[in-house]
């Protein structure tokens, strides 16, 4: 299953959205600006169907905003 992960990126903490290819929120949470935080982005991203072979669709910007 192909899903798109959203980051609201912080200081000290980072918000995490996954949705599904129709745009149905799967998941929401908070992760922490530390490796215990990217653990818990790669679990709930591995959680939700994300593989090496179909990897889910990132997207950056580099301010929020622009």
């Amino acid at each position: 299953m192909a899903v798109f992960c959203g980051i609201d990126w912080a200081e000290d903490h980072h918000d995490i959205a996954i949705v599904d290819r129709d745009g149905k929120l799967l998941a929401r949470r908070r992760i922490s600006d530390d490796a215990a935080g990217l653990a818990a982005l790669v679990g709930l991203l591995a959680g939700h169907g994300d593989s090496a072979e179909d990897p889910s669709r990132w997207r950056s910007r580099p301010r929020a905003g622009c």
